[in-house]
């Protein structure tokens, strides 16, 4: 049966082309802000960004991934289509506001001085999501829009840290850059929107129901956000120092780079394996979920050696002098590159796109518990290691 949609080549080949553009935007900036804010500013960011990405998390509350496979199921109806956006654009709205309020009114408690300023500037991150439409064009798989658009935002945010960011007391204006660009690129979205979206029918739309359908979504999200942002936030409390969050955080990053790389068919796959199965469609789903497990692989095992090959090299001239530390992280961190992907990959062409989502959060939750248990035990001793080692141990178990 023919598809009424984008080819996965077609989309596969923009998304990576977006990927490829987010792993240039890194490699020109870090070298700069590694030099100019110095490894404390940049500790002291990632520390304030873990903060602020439990409630991005929970404001999400799963729409992003259960929006995508509703639009992707009622792509060929415009009206049911139509109802579906705007009852999780409301849900999603509601949710969002209450987060941006609860986050407002902890951090102006908790925090002061140049920390308070960067978390005020954040909230831009929960008001990006609130705005957010882009799980409409991953379920219509018109991944061609989205990556154009954003591409466009990156570039004008590199040429915008170039020209603000000038020393270690710029690091707000980093945090504003990076905070705005999202803001934007969720708004910019909306020019896409018009032809495809009907008027919403305020009386007919059953907005509260969408808490309860995207529930199950939402769980594998904050768990994973557990042992990813909670090693950052730890590492800021229990750390001696905001040198060794910035040593992680730089490690991290060159995982993050090679797993956003590798995973970037992953997203297409939910919206593809989703419309497949709301059709009967199973020897096409198999099929693609196979590709896509073999693609993954060949792609992703040269880019983690790679980088663990190079990077004694590597970062000494990519970060600047006093990053050294990073070089030993980076070999633990690297193979999450894999990891990771396979994991996101499994979760949306299998969990996900069969509605197994209870499977995928008992797993989550296990490598939660083991991560969270692993940093509070490995952290006093070792580090920004110990860290590093509770996050790959994280992954394996997953």
């Amino acid at each position: 049966m023919l598809l009424n949609v984008k080819s996965i080549k077609i989309n596969a080949i923009f998304n990576s082309l977006y990927q490829i553009l987010v792993l240039l935007a890194a490699l020109i900036t870090t070298p700069y802000i590694s030099r100019v804010l110095g490894v404390d500013a940049i500790g002291s960011y990632q520390f304030c960004y873990s903060i602020v990405t439990y409630f991005t998390i929970l404001a999400t509350f799963g729409f992003s991934d259960y929006g995508t496979k509703k639009i992707s199921e009622l792509r060929n109806n415009k009206n049911q289509k139509s109802d579906a956006f705007w009852e999780i654009m409301c849900a999603k709205g509601i949710i969002s506001f209450i987060c941006l309020l609860l986050y407002l009114i902890i951090t102006l408690s908790i925090f002061a001085g140049t920390q308070l300023i960067l978390f005020s500037v954040m909230s831009l991150y929960i008001i990006s999501i609130l705005l957010d439409p882009t799980f409409y064009f991953q379920g219509k798989e018109n991944f061609v829009s989205i990556s154009i658009k954003n591409s466009l935002v990156r570039v004008l945010t590199i040429i915008l840290i170039f020209l603000i960011v000038k020393d270690q007391n710029d690091v707000v204006l980093y945090a504003l850059a990076l905070a705005a660009s999202n803001t934007i690129s969720a708004f910019v979205m909306y020019f896409s929107l018009r032809g495809e979206i009907s008027k919403p029918k305020w009386k007919s739309l059953h907005i509260f129901e969408q808490f309860k359908r995207s529930f199950p979504f939402f769980l594998p999200s904050i768990s994973v956000t557990l042992f990813t942002s909670l090693n950052q936030t730890l590492l800021g409390i229990v750390g001696d120092s905001n040198a060794i969050s910035g040593y992680y955080a730089q490690a991290v990053k060159f995982s993050g780079l090679i797993a956003s790389f590798v995973g970037s068919i992953s997203i297409i796959m939910l919206s593809r394996i989703s419309y497949l199965h709301s059709i009967s469609d199973e020897s096409q789903a198999r099929s693609k979920i196979s590709v896509s497990f073999h693609a993954l692989w060949a792609i992703g095992m040269p880019c983690v050696f790679g980088i663990c090959a190079i990077s004694r090299f590597l970062i000494p001239i990519f970060l600047g002098e006093g990053y050294e530390p990073v070089i030993d992280l980076v070999y633990i961190v690297a193979p999450i590159g894999i990891l990771s992907p396979l994991n996101t990959l499994y979760s949306n062409v299998y969990c996900k796109a069969y509605n197994k989502i209870w499977y995928q959060t008992l797993i989550l939750i296990i490598a939660s518990i083991v991560s969270i248990a692993l940093n509070i035990f490995l952290i006093p001793s070792l580090g920004a290691v110990g860290c590093a080692i509770a996050s790959l141990c994280a992954e394996i178990i997953q």
